[in-house]
């Protein structure tokens, strides 16, 4: 989540307050808040235990906790740069927690909400992804040129700092940040003030294991809160004198800064298919906006992708435009 809009959207299961400020957060780095305490009990493990002489048990912040607050005051990178580092500490702390963890499923694809409508997503298959599938995610570093490899050099010094012990070569951290670059999707709000400005990016390794076409059969879509549910149960009602009628009263609906539970969806990502697929057709999605003419998404697949797209529509589409 971009530091414009952390207090905003839930940490945990990226829950969106539909007027204000959420207030519970990490008092360890100040920068991760929370839509209610089951959010903020299940997400902040910022703090480990530990004992004192006296044998009580007192709270010390993480290297994840430092880490952050450094990141949110370092000079010199832009908010891009920020929210791509921003990932690449929580991805490593997502794999400490793999390892303390005795379960193997983890919150990047899905944080287990337990609000979901088992009915309603009897035919949804959920998939979880873990730190290994991040790994395995392909890497376009080697194609990148020197000049975009030297701007990314100030962050890079800053996470091989941040994450000493953490990784086996210095290009691994080089090599997620171009994974991320590659893979990741934005997170968008519903609403007209932000529309078509990414809140923050997120992960979703399944997702990204499919291919592209011009002509996608699938689309992916983040699964967001339920605005009417939060209206149910978490709008509150106050009574108000009018500030122009003082002998009248208004009523004023608000939301307050703490959720009575969990409202976000973690925005899991649902992959449907938009038009017939036979069984031996492989599921495909679209990286960029298809209706861009054929040279512009090209151009877009090459910068951003690092491929020459050869679909049939490309193709299609170029053979005509020679004739």
């Amino acid at each position: 989540v971009l530091d414009s809009f952390k207090k905003k959207i839930c940490a945990r299961c990226l829950c969106v307050h539909p007027t204000r400020f959420f207030s519970l957060h990490c008092h360890g780095c100040d920068q991760v808040y929370f839509c209610s305490q089951e959010c903020y009990e299940q997400g902040n493990h910022h703090f480990s235990s530990s004992t004192t002489s006296s044998k009580s048990s007192i709270l010390t912040p993480l290297w994840i906790c430092s880490a952050l607050r450094k990141l949110a005051t370092l000079k010199k990178v832009d908010r891009h740069e920020k929210s791509v580092a921003k990932l690449v500490l929580l991805i490593y702390w997502q794999r400490e927690k793999e390892q303390m963890s005795t379960l193997s499923s983890s919150s990047f694809e899905k944080g287990g909400n337990d609000n979901n409508n088992d009915k309603e997503n009897a035919d949804i298959v959920i998939l979880s992804s873990t730190f290994e599938q991040v790994t395995a995610l392909e890497s376009h570093y080697n194609d990148w040129s020197q000049p975009v490899k030297q701007d990314w050099y100030r962050t890079q010094q800053f996470l091989e700092k941040q994450l000493v012990g953490k990784y086996d070569n210095k290009e691994d951290i080089m090599h997620l940040i171009s994974k991320i670059e590659s893979n990741s999707f934005g997170i968008y709000l519903n609403d007209n003030k932000n529309k078509g400005e990414p809140v923050g990016r997120a992960l979703f390794p399944i997702a990204s294991l499919f291919n592209h076409d011009c002509n996608n059969n699938c689309e992916a879509e983040q699964i967001t809160e339920d605005q009417d549910t939060l209206e149910q149960f978490e709008q509150k009602e106050e009574i108000v004198p009018d500030p122009k009628n003082p002998e009248q009263v208004i009523r004023r609906y608000y939301y307050p800064d703490v959720f009575s539970q969990t409202r976000g969806n973690f925005r899991s990502m649902l992959i449907r298919t938009v038009q017939q697929v036979n069984p031996d057709d492989p599921l495909t999605i679209s990286y960029i906006d298809s209706s861009l003419p054929v040279s512009a998404r090209r151009q877009k697949l090459k910068q951003d992708y690092y491929f020459d797209c050869q679909c049939a529509r490309c193709i299609n589409e170029l053979s005509v435009k020679k004739l």
